[in-house]
């Protein structure tokens, strides 16, 4: 298997609402656990990606869905990254956790931390509550996410889990 049917729990430190903390992704009650790992803070796609998650909160929440954002970088580049203004390139509120994942216990666990460049990769992994692995998947580096084909999996996922019933192509669309 490409990657693990579940997930070991660490706790890992992070960032939530502007200030340093701890999280274990077990402790998340949501029906739905998104990890968007990103490769570096202070850059140029990963900015987007944070900051249209945040934007869309509320879609998320609705889907009863936590999103989780991990990258390599420490949970101090983190916060002096929320804290920097925009037009600095700072990202500004983030409605998210922002993991620390320096250890690289997360990424591991899906292989996607890239010995050769020392970061996570552009990934993003669907847990259930139980930590239970339910989607991957991974883009080069130069190439942001979809946050609607993420919002459409979590719809699929949903209907599956309540109806029991397979989704065909652009379901939830």
């Amino acid at each position: 298997m490409l990657f693990p049917e579940k997930i070991e729990d660490y706790e890992y430190e992070c960032v939530i609402d502007g200030k340093l903390s701890n999280i274990k992704l077990g402790s998340i009650k949501s029906k739905y656990i998104v990890i968007v790992f990103y490769p570096l803070d202070f850059s140029f796609v990963c900015p987007t990606e944070i900051i249209k998650f945040s934007l869309l909160h509320d879609d998320f929440k609705d889907l009863d869905a936590t999103v989780v954002f991990a990258s390599a970088d420490s949970k101090y580049s983190h916060l002096n990254w929320i804290w920097k203004d925009k037009e600095d390139g700072g990202l500004g509120e983030v409605k998210w956790p922002m993991i620390s994942d320096i250890n690289r216990k997360l990424s591991s666990q899906f292989n996607l931390f890239n010995e050769e460049t020392g970061t996570v990769m552009r990934g993003t992994v669907i847990l259930d509550r139980d930590l239970k692995v339910l989607h991957i998947s991974a883009n080069i580096d130069p190439i942001g996410r979809s946050t609607k084909e993420v919002l459409r999996l979590l719809k699929a996922l949903s209907s599956y889990a309540e109806k029991g019933e397979v989704c065909m192509i652009d379901f939830g669309e």
